[in-house]
């Protein structure tokens, strides 16, 4: 059965041809149950049968795996099937440039964007990882660039490269030189070969290169000894304007050795959003059912104070935003629980820097206490030395002028025992009880604060003009934020009883509630993710 005379697969029609490679065709398609566009990635039936056997099992159990990958940026995939001899998986029909297109139109994306498209990749590495599926194919063909700016990562462990009849991987030199060491030694992959790969992506983004090609190189193992053996130059040293927290990352992320390279790819993207290099407002806002939320929220910050790029031109128009209903509380843009989180992440950081601040303030006054210790000490062993009347005479003793020294001695030593047993426990104690008193004060004064924030929320119940993207509800409602409240927990502590931590909470809703209508297959699925997400949810059959 030849693809070309197939007008359905599954339940997907099939329409133009999108792209071809090595292995299989992708097609657009249309999910008439769902009235969406889809891509439809075909294994090629003109594979030799030794390479067609090998690459279907890997297409069906890849793709399969990949269905349940929910991330905003991963291009998802909705199913993997078969049909008579066609293997075929139907995916996300993602709308922005591929990342090959855009290097090659000549101008170089800013720096802030370059590093925010590449934390957003490695968040979705990490969240991958975390479901034990390894890409093993990371490329700009296989990254897409959103109209609002965010990156998606396509073809989650679809790379297969099997060898043709002359010995020859079918895969092109072109995606060799994004492999990892494991790849060039042909030695088995784990999530560490993905960091690599994000990480001569990166270098090309800044240098307009690879970091192991030549020009005008036609010799793959070449290439791969490189790969495998030598050093990468450092980006600054190719271009002097380019930040140098780049190559700090880069020479993580291109150790030889996986060992050496970042133990996760979250590890990646919070070095470049702790260096200034991947600031959030250069990166979209968006949620998605069973990715890691609560990761996302803890690690947002501030964004740094860089030129935000220019908005691209949206591919399809979103839900009609509607105003905040009190405009008591400026919340302007969806943006705005970014900067509301962002806010409380900066608070939180100042908290702890100040509590740091005066545990080091402590230490230094106890130091310095110890040392005005010491000083009198001393002071007083001169004193006692020196007043020859307190001591008994010669004479008296009729002892030598040695024995006299030895007496001296033996109370002067007696004094500096006598003080430095009293001294050290009464200075321990008082600061600890001054430092602890502080940091009570402190996160109670910002259960305050969040008190009237809660309040100014609760007051204007101010509704985002961007929805959340949800899975399976492409085009939700509006969403408001209510029911904002704050609370302590306390704990004692040698006695006392203190302040712990103190938190905000706030309920987001649709408004209306989103409606969205589910096939039986994905309705399991998106039952456990709303459950898992603590969502209140009706279902109509």
């Amino acid at each position: 059965m030849q693809i070309e005379q197939a007008e359905t697969l599954g339940r997907y029609r099939l329409g133009a041809e999108l792209g071809r490679g090595a292995l299989t065709t992708v097609y657009r398609g249309t999910d008439p149950a769902l009235g969406r566009a889809v891509a439809v990635k075909v294994l090629r039936a003109d594979l030799a049968q030794e390479v067609r056997q090998g690459a279907r099992e890997h297409f069906l159990r890849e793709a399969s795996a990949a269905v349940r990958l929910r991330h905003p940026h991963i291009a998802a995939v909705y199913e993997a099937g078969e049909q008579g001899e066609i293997a075929y998986c139907a995916m996300e029909l993602v709308e922005g440039r591929n990342l090959d297109t855009v290097r090659h139109d000549g101008n170089r994306l800013p720096f802030a964007r370059i590093g925010a498209i590449i934390a957003q990749l490695a968040d979705a590495l990490d969240y991958a990882h975390g479901q034990g599926i390894v890409h093993r194919d990371v490329r700009p063909a296989n990254i897409f660039i959103m109209p609002d700016g965010g990156a998606k990562l396509a073809d989650f462990g679809l790379a297969y490269t099997p060898a043709a009849k002359d010995g020859q991987p079918l895969t092109a030199r072109a995606a060799a030189k994004y492999h990892s060491p494991q790849q060039a030694l042909k030695q088995p992959l784990d999530p560490s070969t993905d960091m690599f790969s994000l990480g001569v992506v990166l270098y090309e983004m800044l240098a307009r290169r690879t970091p192991f090609e030549l020009p005008d190189e036609s010799q793959l193992l070449a290439l791969k000894v490189r790969i495998a053996r030598e050093p990468h130059q450092p980006v600054t040293k190719i271009d002097a304007s380019i930040p140098p927290g780049f190559d700090r990352v880069l020479a993580r992320a291109l150790a030889k050795l996986p060992k050496d390279r970042y133990a996760r790819a979250c590890d990646m993207a919070d070095a470049l959003r702790a260096q200034g290099l991947a600031p959030l407002a250069a990166a979209p806002l968006g949620l998605a059912m069973g990715a890691p939320a609560l990761r996302v929220a803890q690690k947002l910050q501030p964004a740094a104070p860089a030129t935000e790029p220019a908005a691209l031109p949206q591919s399809q128009p979103s839900a009609t935003p509607s105003a905040p209903t009190k405009p008591a509380v400026p919340m302007q843009k969806a943006g705005t629980v970014m900067d509301v989180l962002g806010d409380l992440d900066a608070f939180s950081r100042t908290l702890d820097e100040q509590a740091k601040a005066l545990q080091e303030a402590a230490e230094e006054e106890e130091r310095l206490k110890a040392l005005e210790g010491q000083r009198s000490a001393e002071a007083e062993a001169q004193r006692l030395l020196h007043e020859e009347a307190d001591l008994p005479s010669l004479d008296s003793l009729g002892k030598s002028p040695d024995t006299t020294t030895d007496l001296s001695r033996s109370a002067v030593l007696a004094t500096l025992k006598r003080q430095s047993a009293a001294r050290p426990a009464e200075g321990q104690a008082g600061s600890r009880e001054q430092t602890r008193s502080r940091i009570d004060r402190m996160l109670r004064a910002a259960m305050k604060y969040l008190s009237e924030l809660a309040v100014g929320v609760n007051g204007a119940s101010p509704t985002l003009e961007r929805p959340y993207e949800l899975l399976y509800l492409p085009k939700p409602p509006p969403m408001r934020i209510a029911e904002a409240f704050t609370d302590l927990r306390t704990r004692r502590v040698e006695g006392d009883e203190v302040c712990d931590f103190v938190f905000l909470k706030f309920r987001a809703s649709y408004t209306p509630p989103g409606r969205m209508e589910l096939t039986a297959t994905d309705l399991e699925l998106c039952k456990r993710l709303l459950d898992a997400g603590r969502v209140p949810f009706e279902v109509q059959v």
